[in-house]
């Protein structure tokens, strides 16, 4: 942040400038909040459901004093969306690396297994499985997802031992000794990965989310202690926080439903302000925002030479003040924030998740099962007709085991004074009309039981059970790559992107080990930053399909046993098969299987092992005049491993033929 701008926060008065980028960035973020919150209501419906929450009422309370079952939420829901994470989860991280990148060219080759490497460095750094989780739980539940990457540079406070000068006179230092002191080590330097809750992400409402990047601005809110920001502050990043003010009422009443992730917030829990300044809880607000420099004037100079919008990242704090103020400053030259939806329509910006396409089924089912067990509930109760004439009432009021009689009634029969009421249950049907519609929610959101995981009854040959499942994933696996092109791969190419542009030569060394070579470093930065602007070297492949990547190897492997076979078709077709061997094992899941050929040392020792072991079979095999061998066995001779024998030459059979073979 530049010294000036720094200048201005911290005045205790807010100035014109600060007064007129505070104004602006809360009317656009406002524009944004006004749109959102209408989506939170059916939000919160979808979140219960999931998770089966429901307010008891009053028959339920009473059905549990007694130890009965009470309504339920049926998990249907649950069942879908976590089926939908599965697979997109399976999908995503089936092979050894996420990102995985290919050079355009041959120069490229070598750069691009580096960004791979350098990416899964800070995926792992990230718990980059824990935010793809998150996100697609997001998806499925509310229909977007928000990633958010930045770059980061986290410092430890580290003891070490220096040495110190014991005595100086005349600038000359007689004797040292060994002193330990605090200093302050960069832990990490990369990328960061955030997950955005939908509740707390403010973009430009005017734009469809598929031209998420060419909106004015987007936001994001979070909560931010006090103590938070003064390590901020130190760390020079944010200004003025000593004129902080607490959170005004009406902006936490707004707040309570964003800051949906904790109780603090629940009725009744108070203001989180309230109380001393170090304890207290602000409204963090950070905007992404494209402004015109030229249009803002700061101390009677133009916030900037250009007269083209240019993005700003500016922190607010509590819509009251502005703490932070500087360019966004990033090569790529996009907003940090990537949106997934589970089904994209460019004419709604908010569309529905798998929760909402099966919310009224999902209502019926939890009806239809409820309605049952409350049936149920009556009727197990016995219903009786009594006339207090003959039956001593209270056996029945204190549901004792024996019901008497009274004794004048004792002889003339038990049905005249007691019997019965017979109920019909005319929910009975409930659980097969369940059944039904549970079935039209597998067609509506295609994830059936062959996505599920269990097989239709019947039996099916192995060829139809793997069309069963390619067909079944069809439709998931749409999602998953929507999901892939619309979020995922532009995260991993915004990382990219900065880790060409921020990794310094020292981490990149500490990053590789032994692989770390400078030289790579300058291939792998291109060293001027220029140069980073619109160079796609690199390409991002999604991952397929378990059952889509063994197909392909089988298809492979039937290709290199028909060349073994066929000796005329390899110099005919002209494919290499060393090539299409690697490439099946790295189909298979076996990466890097250029470890397991022959290194030259070891190439010369087999052949030497072939030499002996190829002239004593021949010395024990054969005659001088090239008759069978003397054993009377008269079998073939073994060939030596690791031998190729040459089209046409024979080795012998049992009756002692083929005397051209080979002296080895």
């Amino acid at each position: 942040m530049e010294e000036r701008i720094r200048k201005e926060l911290e005045r205790e008065d807010p100035t014109d400038f600060h007064k007129e980028l505070l104004t602006h960035c809360n009317d656009l973020v406002r524009l944004s909040r006004d749109h959102m919150t209408t989506f939170y209501d059916r939000w919160d419906e979808f979140d219960d459901v999931y998770n089966g929450r429901r307010v008891p009422d009053e028959k339920d309370n009473r059905a549990q004093k007694r130890g009965e079952p009470t309504k339920m939420v049926v998990p249907l829901t649950y069942a879908q969306v976590n089926t939908f994470i599965a697979f997109c989860f399976s999908t995503f991280f089936q092979r050894e690396r996420v990102f995985e990148l290919v050079g355009m060219g041959p120069e490229d080759s070598k750069p691009a297994k580096i960004g791979e490497a350098l990416l899964e460095r800070d995926l792992s750094y990230n718990t980059f499985e824990a935010r793809v989780h998150q996100f697609l739980l997001d998806v499925a539940k509310f229909g977007l997802g928000v990633l958010k990457s930045g770059w980061v540079q986290e410092k430890q406070l580290v003891k070490e031992m220096v040495q110190q000068p014991t005595l100086s006179m005349l600038g000359m230092d007689f004797g040292t000794r060994m002193v330990e002191v605090e200093t302050w080590k960069v832990k990490y330097a990369g990328n960061k990965v955030f997950n955005i809750s939908p509740y707390r992400f403010f973009p430009d409402p005017r734009l469809p989310f598929s031209r998420l990047q060419e909106g004015e601005f987007i936001a994001s809110e979070d909560t931010v202690s006090y103590v938070e920001l003064r390590r901020l502050e130190n760390e020079g990043q944010v200004a003025g926080i000593d004129h902080i003010k607490s959170m005004r009422k009406d902006l936490f009443e707004q707040s309570k439903r964003r800051m949906c992730h904790t109780t603090l917030y629940d009725e009744g829990s108070g203001i989180p302000t309230i109380g001393s300044k170090r304890s207290s809880t602000h409204v963090w607000t950070e905007v992404q925002v494209k402004l015109v420099p030229n249009d803002f004037m700061v101390a009677d100079k133009p916030l900037g030479p250009e007269k083209y919008p240019v993005t700003y990242n500016v922190w607010t704090i509590n819509d009251m003040r502005v703490v932070k103020c500087e360019p966004l400053g990033y090569v790529h030259g996009l907003f940090t924030y990537d949106v997934g939806e589970c089904n994209p329509d460019m004419h709604n910006l908010v569309n529905e998740g798998l929760a909402g396409i099966i919310d009224q089924l999902q209502s019926v089912i939890t009806w239809l099962i409820n309605s049952h067990i409350t049936s149920v509930r009556k009727n197990i109760d016995n219903k009786l007709v009594v006339d207090p004439a003959g039956v001593e009432m209270t056996d029945l009021k204190e549901r004792r085991p024996v019901i008497r009689l009274k004794q004048e009634a004792s002889r003339t029969g038990v049905d005249r004074w007691i019997k019965q009421l017979e109920v019909r249950d005319v929910t009975q049907n409930h659980i097969s009309d369940a059944n039904e519609l549970q079935s039209i929610v597998q067609i509506v959101t295609g994830i059936n039981d062959n996505a599920l995981g269990q097989f239709h009854t019947g039996r099916r040959s192995a060829t139809e059970a793997r069309s069963v499942n390619s067909a079944a994933a069809a439709r998931l696996k749409t999602i998953a790559m929507l999901l892939w092109k619309g979020a995922i791969e532009p995260l991993g190419r915004k990382m990219l992107s900065n880790l060409r542009d921020g990794l310094d030569p020292e981490t990149f060394v500490k990053v590789l080990g032994e692989e770390g070579d400078p030289n790579d470093y300058i291939k792998f930065s291109k060293v001027n930053k220029n140069d980073l602007v619109g160079d796609y070297d690199f390409e991002m492949f999604d991952g397929t399909l378990p059952s889509e990547r063994y197909a392909q190897a089988e298809t492979l492997q039937e290709l290199v046993l028909a060349l073994f076979q066929s000796p005329e078709a390899l110099a005919i077709l002209g494919y290499d098969p060393r090539k299409l061997v690697d490439e099946i094992l790295e189909l298979k899941g076996i990466r890097n299987p250029v470890r397991f050929k022959l290194d030259q040392v070891r190439m010369q020792e087999m052949q030497l092992q072939q030499q002996m072991l190829g002239g004593i079979g021949g010395q024990q095999t054969g005659t001088a005049e090239g008759g069978p061998a003397q054993s009377g066995q008269g079998g073939p001779i073994m060939q030596p491993p690791g031998v190729i024998r040459p089209p046409g030459l024979q080795v012998g059979n049992a009756n002692g033929a083929g005397q051209n073979r080979p002296a080895y």
